[in-house]
């Protein structure tokens, strides 16, 4: 049975939603859904906690989701677009997929503990994104994700940095060994 309502509940989070709201009425619905989840996967949760395999959020649109604190087992949230998500103190399990998510508005994942398997790649940061003090079983995959704003007080996690080309560009998330700057292609073509 609780398979079933979260399979019901992620189901109902994939289906097209426009964000800023049109319906006030749907806007409380998935804000009630979102909190569902999060109520039944927060550690504290005490006899309302359940183990859940995966949560199933491609396409999803999820806007301020609070999974502060959840046991996240696997979490497949590819395509999808998060309006101001807090994932601080988070646990993901097994894995974490984030590829090509829009993060509309400031993300939160301070403390949170990632997955031998998790990937950030093609994703946009659109608001001020925070990884501090965040632990990593293995690497991250931050390849072609991109950063809105390289000027806000992010915290990604080493080794990967916020550069842009020009100050009116996105900036690309590259690994970096040091805190210098990357060659220009100028600079590459010489060596």
């Amino acid at each position: 049975m609780r398979d079933e309502v979260i399979e019901l509940t992620c189901a109902y989070l994939r289906r097209p939603f426009r964000f800023p709201v049109e319906d006030e009425e749907e806007f409380e619905i998935r804000r009630a859904a979102q909190g569902l989840l999060t109520r039944h996967l927060r550690r504290s949760g005490g006899a309302e906690f359940w183990e859940v395999e995966e949560l199933e959020l491609q396409d999803a649109v999820l806007v301020e989701p609070d999974f502060q604190d959840c046991d996240l087992s696997g979490v497949d949230v590819r395509d999808g677009v998060i309006v101001g998500g807090n994932f601080r103190g988070a646990r993901f399990l097994r894995f974490a997929n984030f590829d090509r998510t829009w993060f509309t508005g400031d993300t939160d994942f301070r403390a949170a503990a990632f997955p031998r398997h998790v990937s950030f790649s093609g994703a946009l940061f659109g608001g001020t994104t925070t990884f501090a003090e965040a632990g990593f079983e293995g690497r991250v995959d931050f390849t072609d994700a991109r950063v809105e704003r390289p000027d806000a007080a992010h915290s990604w996690p080493p080794p990967w940095r916020a550069w842009a080309n020009s100050p009116v560009a996105h900036a690309r998330l590259i690994p970096m060994k040091t805190d210098r700057r990357p060659p220009s292609a100028a600079e590459r073509r010489r060596s």
